[in-house]
């Protein structure tokens, strides 16, 4: 059941396209000086030039809500386009429905809750995507600013 709560920042999908603001998205990076450890920051997309990610933090209780990430220091990330139209209620509903089958629901219960729990995964990856699937370069249209931060548009003024 943990899958079935979503970031709060995440539109619906059908808004997703009508949407101003980026995508949702997780980075591992090293953000220090010490490059082997990681860290995880999370936060609206906001643009993405040759050289780094803009991402307006989702934890507004920093001294700058907008930071730059480089490029190079990325090891990891996940895109959440917006809260996926799932129906979690069909896994125990679907699964419950099969004691009419009888003496079959021994065989028909397991597989009720499978195929509907399976549905429901590919419903909920369907709305994300991972490093391991798209590149960085891959993630320019899912930001604020597409085409890469504006001139004369300063980090500090982004909210």
């Amino acid at each position: 059941m943990g899958g079935c709560s979503f970031y709060e920042n995440l539109q619906d999908e059908e808004d997703f396209i009508k949407s101003t603001k980026g995508s949702f998205i997780k980075v591992w990076a090293s953000l220090g000086s010490d490059t082997a450890e990681s860290e995880q920051i999370q936060g609206e997309l906001i643009a993405i030039d040759s050289n780094k990610l803009y991402l307006l933090l989702s934890d507004y209780e920093v001294a700058a809500p907008c930071i730059a990430i480089e490029r190079d220091k990325v090891y990891y990330f996940e895109l959440y386009y917006a809260k996926p139209n799932t129906s979690f209620w069909t896994i125990p509903v679907f699964t419950a429905m099969t004691a009419s089958h009888g003496i079959f629901s021994f065989i028909t219960t397991p597989i009720s809750g499978l195929v509907t729990s399976l549905t429901q995964a590919y419903i909920m990856r369907s709305s994300y995507s991972e490093s391991n699937v798209m590149t960085i370069d891959e993630l320019m249209p899912f930001a604020r600013y597409p085409r890469g931060l504006p001139s004369g548009v300063r980090l500090e003024d982004i909210l």
